[in-house]
């Protein structure tokens, strides 16, 4: 299993060259489609951690500033979407999303499910990313609507 581990931030200090950092803060996402499994990757990379820092003589803090519990996408919504792209003659794949974002926030309220469009070279969330809309974008929310509602 493949485990997304996004450095979102590193700070380096002094960030310079031929320079041995005085300090480095960096901020890690771990994401799972498992709560269990997130808090079982966290004591690892804690056991990991406390190694590192006793074998190095090094000082590590890891704070923990966000916890968000995975949301999954309802099957009904993921049957609705299959049936527009295939009333669409559109390729589809399933994918468990690990993302960390309105989806999350939205499934404490309400049933949640998800699209995903590629992006050119398979970049997206960073510069320069590219994902043009689909010709059908308009077709597919539409349809996606439909089958929801029957």
């Amino acid at each position: 299993m493949i485990h997304q581990r996004p450095v979102g931030k590193m700070e380096v200090l002094p960030n310079a060259a031929n320079v041995v950092p005085g300090l480095v803060e960096m901020s890690l996402d771990i994401r799972d489609l498992s709560s269990l499994h997130i808090d079982s990757l966290l004591k690892q990379l804690r056991i990991h951690l406390e190694e590192i820092a006793v074998a190095t003589n090094t000082q590590i803090r890891l704070n923990r500033c966000l916890h968000n519990e995975p949301a999954l996408a309802e099957p009904y919504i993921q049957k609705a979407i299959t049936l527009s792209c295939e009333n669409l003659n559109l390729s589809y794949t399933y994918l468990p999303s690990r993302a960390s974002h309105d989806a999350q926030e939205l499934a404490q309220i309400s049933d949640m499910g998800m699209i995903f469009v590629p992006s050119v070279m398979g970049v997206s969330h960073m510069m320069p990313a590219n994902t043009p809309p689909p010709n059908n974008v308009f077709r597919e929310e539409t349809y996606c609507c439909k089958h929801l509602s029957s």
